[in-house]
């Protein structure tokens, strides 16, 4: 049997929502580096930029942000500074880890209140360059902070997505 077949269904979602963000950052990235790439060419090439394509990459680079910052959350990979763990047992150094993923959790949650009443004021409010509404910039810190506090809870009461953190 594998290991998502005896987890939790919890850590199962996880899993599932991991695969989905880094295929989605993987995606956003392109757009970054295509729409980068189009911008250049038709800049030095054809004397002609194109009006949008600063805003499309920008745009895509901060959804790319938070959107890893939920896998990164779920795989326990963001930087951390460890002088304490490494000094106390492997069950003190546990409960450190759950404390900062209550921490995480706690936190995210209280961002993400405050961060959709303000997706929703600045709706019609359109972008210089695209047209496009500012809540789609700004959604994206609250997707971030919906699967950062998914993940945290997910690892503060289940078992953590990635497997090389599960020895510890």
């Amino acid at each position: 049997m594998n290991a998502e077949s005896t987890s939790s269904p919890w850590t199962r979602v996880s899993l599932y929502l991991v695969r989905f963000e880094k295929a989605m950052a993987m995606i956003l990235l392109a757009v970054v580096v295509v729409t980068l790439a189009g911008q250049v060419l038709a800049r030095y090439l054809f004397h002609s930029p194109i009006s949008w394509s600063e805003e499309v990459a920008r745009l895509a680079l901060i959804w790319l942000s938070f959107v890893a910052s939920g896998f990164v959350t779920a795989e326990q990979e963001h930087i951390t500074v460890d002088v304490l763990p490494s000094r106390i047992g492997p069950r003190a150094s546990r409960m450190c880890d759950q404390l900062a993923g209550a921490i995480v959790m706690v936190t995210c949650l209280m961002l993400l209140i405050g961060g959709f009443r303000f997706v929703w004021r600045v709706w019609p409010v359109g972008s210089p360059g695209t047209g496009v509404s500012m809540s789609l910039w700004y959604a994206a810190a609250s997707f971030g902070l919906a699967m950062m506090s998914f993940h945290a809870a997910v690892g503060l009461f289940g078992k953590p997505v990635n497997p090389s953190r599960e020895q510890t």
